[in-house]
């Protein structure tokens, strides 16, 4: 859905930062490496194994409060969210693939420079250190991250038309109240061309954006029809059971999960946010 991946990028009031790290902390211990790094999803040749998709699992548990994850109806429908999550992810993946649609060295190292700025360089390292996070690990989240928002900026964003009834009546309903009334009906049947140059980008700019939360469904529809998804169902019939997982046999059935970290909580939202 667009409120799962679409507005995380461009809309979200989370960091790039906050993400990240709880994307890619490190890898798990040798008891669980071999069972996490089962394939979970695939499409095409973009995979996600299980490993992936408990970090994802990580970051959607930031979003509830500890009693509602011990709610085993809540959890699993947090589970199936967050799968669908990552389908969408690797759907994103594979049309970059497909297009050719790819990121230059500049490209990526504006964005990571222009997160670094946000932090001084002791507290950014220490923010690295804190979550084992590996600088190339975390740097190359990110480049996953910016193919991704490019591809909808290509493919779904920049091809969205806006016409000149839209602005006027985008105009109307969003600008009239901060005193940009039209003095004529002859004025407002002009509109698109009476605005300021600026104002007139930003409107565009929202127009855009809102029309592509409208336009994501069906899009992320043609691409799921377009591609083969190929779910490993033991593994995820495990996964919601609880079963087959060392971490919780060697807890028995009294196991319950312990309260997630809120990174998103303690990192400033990042400024290309803003």
């Amino acid at each position: 859905m667009i409120r799962s991946f679409y507005i995380l990028i461009f809309l979200s009031g989370l960091s790039f930062m906050a993400i990240f790290l709880s994307g890619c902390s490190g890898k798990p211990s040798d008891s669980r490496a071999e069972y996490e790094e089962q394939y979970l999803v695939r499409v095409g040749e973009s995979t996600a194994t299980l490993f992936d998709f408990n970090k994802a699992l990580e970051i959607a548990e930031t979003a509830y409060p500890y009693n509602l994850l011990q709610n085993p109806d809540i959890f699993r429908k947090i589970q199936m969210r967050t799968l669908q999550q990552i389908i969408e992810e690797k759907l994103l993946q594979e049309t970059a693939r497909d297009l050719n649609i790819v990121l230059s060295d500049s490209e990526v190292e504006k964005v990571v420079s222009e997160m670094k700025s946000d932090y001084p360089k002791e507290v950014f390292e220490q923010i690295l250190l804190e979550n084992a996070v590996p600088y190339k690990i975390w740097k190359k989240r990110i480049k996953a991250r910016l193919l991704m928002k490019k591809v909808l900026e290509n493919e779904l964003v920049e091809k969205i038309e806006i016409t000149r009834e839209d602005i006027s009546k985008y105009y109307a309903q969003h600008y009239v109240k901060d005193g940009l009334k039209p003095e004529s009906n002859k004025d407002s049947e002009d509109l698109p061309n009476n605005l300021e140059k600026d104002t007139g980008k930003r409107i565009i700019k929202e127009l855009r954006m809102k029309k592509a939360e409208q336009s994501y469904k069906p899009w992320i529809k043609k691409l799921r029809e377009k591609y083969i998804i190929e779910i490993n169902r033991s593994l995820w019939e495990r996964v919601v059971k609880g079963i087959d997982d060392p971490m919780l046999r060697s807890q028995g059935e009294g196991y319950k999960r312990s309260a997630p970290a809120r990174p998103a909580e303690q990192i400033v939202m990042d400024k290309n946010d803003r």
